[in-house]
């Protein structure tokens, strides 16, 4: 039986394969924003191997990318320690953004402590829900408003056009009757 170790080993020759000259290492802060470095692809296999350590603190900036170490005791309190990291089984991708592809792998805490690494917080969360026989769900609302694909003359965003009926005369926002000429 093929262990999740060497078919991640199997994942990184065929990634390295392809000719890909960079990856790009990279986990998630407690804001869900990625944050990492970027790599000759061939220090994969090392990764895979021996794992990567980056600051601990990277795991709680603030949206902004700034240290809030006054409430979470991490970056210059604690003098700012790495954290180990791996690779996450099944994380590594191409990404097409940029002047030419490269390979991304997540990374995840292979600490014995799972604070900060919110993928290890909510793994924890999970299990604790299995133990109690439930199975979380997540559900998002997805919200938008309509507007013209041309600005008004000021510059600002402009409300659409009724295809049926013209220039809006109110607010489209929660107006059955205008959404219905959409």
């Amino acid at each position: 039986m093929t262990t999740q170790h060497e078919t991640l080993l199997e994942e990184i020759e065929h990634m390295i394969g392809e000719g890909h000259e960079y990856v790009e290492v990279v986990a998630t802060d407690l804001n869900g924003a990625l944050f990492g470095k970027r790599y000759p692809a061939s220090h994969l296999r090392n990764f895979a191997k021996n794992g990567l350590s980056l600051p601990r603190a990277n795991f709680a900036l603030s949206i902004t990318g700034e240290s809030i170490d006054d409430y979470t005791g991490l970056g210059l309190d604690d003098g700012d320690p790495d954290l180990a990291l791996g690779l996450v089984p099944g994380g590594l991708s191409v990404i097409h953004w940029g002047s030419k592809p490269r390979l991304q792998a997540l990374m995840t805490s292979t600490a014995d402590y799972d604070w900060p690494d919110p993928r290890r917080v909510l793994a924890r969360v999970v299990e604790r829900f299995k133990a109690l026989d439930l199975n979380p769900v997540v559900a998002l609302e997805l919200e938008f408003t309509l507007f013209d694909g041309k600005r008004a003359a000021d510059g600002q965003l402009s409300d659409p056009a009724n295809p049926k009926t013209g220039p809006l005369a109110k607010d489209p926002m929660f107006c059955l009757e205008t959404m219905d000429g959409f």
